[in-house]
């Protein structure tokens, strides 16, 4: 009965290893199925799960949301939902994977481990959703979350090389921040901003993003660069082909656009965190386009 159920897995990554192949993407079919199965959750989620949920939650208030006010609800359903997830799973892996922590800078860069990659598929699921969603309304929510998904996706698929597939497990870490985020936005939506809830989530949104993101974002990028610049100067592991030019400077564009977007939104968080909470003013935190 299970090899009956496997087999037209088996057939597909039949047809998918030459592809692999041919793409220098070697890991990729053994972890084919975590990625299709996180991006048909996420779909599934975001059309069917995330509505009955948020009707049953605020029965008041969903329901008459319209144009673009649903969209975004509906995404951070999505977003919060991978953010709570991925966030545990690559803390676990960067705390206790400990065939990860004794790598070398050459390890690191073309090394892998099972835990690693398993992360980095169920969160490439969610990567190309994102990148999906982004460009289908990319009116929404602008180019700059494009090139946020476009780099992000870049750098991620590049893992099943692989290629500095550690350093994506270490990215996950900025997830963190995105959890207040996703409650603050939903408290705006629920007409809470006088509430001291929402005061405390954007104090606690402004301390986790500068810790994910900004020091442990500008940390991580610090050791990429030099990581990447090791693999460019150095030889490879025996049996081994070199990582091509364009890829790294690749890694070192698609981790510069990441890193910069880190500080804009890091100001604008704080621009906004100081004109509510301090100046008691409002300000949105997206153009209010179809609300």
């Amino acid at each position: 009965m299970w090899n009956q159920f496997l087999q037209p897995f088996d057939q597909m990554f039949e047809y998918i290893q030459p592809i692999c192949n041919y793409l220098k993407l070697p890991l990729l079919p053994g972890h084919i199925h975590e990625v299709f199965g996180a991006l048909l959750f996420y779909q599934i989620l975001y059309m069917y799960i995330g509505p009955r949920i948020s009707t049953y939650l605020a029965p008041k208030t969903y329901p008459i949301f319209q144009g673009r006010s649903k969209l975004d609800w509906n995404i951070h359903i999505v977003s919060m939902t991978q953010a709570t997830f991925i966030s545990f799973l690559s803390q676990y892996v960067v705390l206790f994977d400990y065939e990860r922590k004794r790598m070398t800078a050459q390890e690191r860069a073309y090394g892998y481990t099972e835990l690693s990659t398993t992360a980095l598929a169920i969160a490439n699921g969610y990567f190309i959703w994102h990148f999906i969603m982004m460009t289908k309304h990319v009116n929404a929510y602008g180019w700059g979350m494009v090139a946020h998904a476009c780099a992000t996706n870049f750098l991620m698929i590049q893992g099943f090389r692989p290629a500095f597939l550690t350093y994506g497990v270490a990215s996950y870490l900025y997830e963190w921040s995105n959890i207040p985020l996703n409650i603050h936005r939903a408290l705006g939506k629920l007409k809470m901003e006088k509430s001291k809830l929402y005061v405390f989530n954007g104090v606690t949104l402004f301390i986790v993003f500068f810790f994910c993101r900004i020091w442990w974002g500008t940390y991580l990028t610090w050791w990429f660069y030099k990581d990447i610049w090791n693999a460019y100067i150095s030889p490879p592991p025996k049996g081994v082909e070199k990582l091509p030019t364009w890829l790294l400077f690749g890694h070192a564009i698609a981790t510069t656009t990441l890193q910069s977007l880190n500080f804009v939104w890091f100001f604008l968080i704080a621009r906004i965190l100081l004109s509510r909470v301090v100046y008691k003013k409002e300000k949105r935190w997206t153009s209010a386009k179809g609300e």
